[in-house]
């Protein structure tokens, strides 16, 4: 296997931080809103520890691994199961959930427990949530700031990718390997959270259908998209429960694929590059790395 055919996993450790010069004054007491916050989704916990909320928070879900310290805290149940009486057993002030969880939250709300609901499918929802989340937790100033650095990196990146030639790429989440074949792999559609970074980046979405419960393409389907770029993203958690490397030579069966054929196949199993967080302008400025690599 050549080196340029091996996924790019390349970032520096400082990288993973996040934006840490952004973080806010942890000293500062939240509002009596946020003194005690649950957070139900992986992305709202990124989200609370770099406005410097992280003390604030007396419970996760198992999927919120990042940063380190969110492991440590009290755990309430999955993303699509978490238990209610282990939430409210937690006496939380707030109860931070995504738009997806929204019977969650109408059920929460019917304990007597306020919540927030954010949107975490969209750039443009991730960036309104940490204003949201800011503005009800005392951290305003330290949200405006965070956004601002997030939308000057992303301008930065949609400058330098301006003028470039289009690359048709094909964004597929998850997959494994079966005998030597992909299986299980998902496409994401033009409607989604990683065609919006496609089009930052001047790239097309090979795909034009919507992302609504990721349809999965047949070998055939691939070979008629026949995409110049795949970026496939997926972590054990996500899907991905196999080594790169194997999903890479399932790849390379599909020698009449162009970016087979080009050795332009891109796997991303950073944590970062499946959760719509904070640090998506990492996997923003990696898809840029990829499609325009000169």
């Amino acid at each position: 296997m050549t080196k340029a055919y091996l996924p790019y996993l390349t970032l520096c450790s400082a990288l993973l931080l996040l934006l840490p010069t952004f973080a806010a004054n942890a000293d500062v007491v939240p509002a009596p809103t946020c003194a005690r916050i649950v957070s139900l989704s992986p992305s709202v916990t990124e989200t609370l520890y770099v406005l410097g909320l992280g003390d604030s928070i007396v419970g996760v879900t198992r999927y919120c691994l990042y940063p380190v310290q969110a492991q440590a805290k009290p755990k309430v149940g999955g993303f699509l199961d978490p238990s209610n009486e282990t939430i409210a057993s937690l006496t939380p002030s707030l109860v931070i959930t995504v738009r997806e969880q929204e019977e969650e939250r109408r059920f929460l709300e019917t304990l007597g427990i306020k919540t927030l609901s954010v949107e975490h499918k969209s750039i443009k929802g991730i960036l309104n949530s940490i204003d949201e989340i800011a503005s009800i937790c005392g951290r305003a100033e330290e949200g405006r700031r965070l956004r601002a650095d997030l939308e000057q990196r992303v301008e930065a990146v949609r400058q330098r990718s301006a003028g470039r030639p289009r690359v048709r790429v094909l964004v597929a989440v998850g997959g494994n390997e079966q005998d030597g074949e992909l299986s299980h792999l998902f496409v994401s559609g033009r409607d989604g959270y990683y065609d919006q970074m496609l089009s930052i980046v001047g790239a097309d979405n090979v795909y034009s259908g919507t992302t609504a419960n990721l349809p999965s393409l047949s070998k055939e389907g691939l070979i008629v998209l026949n995409p110049e770029v795949v970026i496939q993203i997926g972590s054990e958690s996500d899907g991905l429960r196999v080594a790169p490397e194997a999903i890479l030579r399932a790849w390379s069966k599909l020698s009449m694929i162009n970016a087979v054929k080009n050795k332009r196949i891109h796997i991303f199993t950073q944590d970062f590059a499946s959760i719509p967080g904070p640090r998506f302008v990492l996997l923003l400025e990696e898809f840029a790395r990829v499609i325009h690599p000169t």
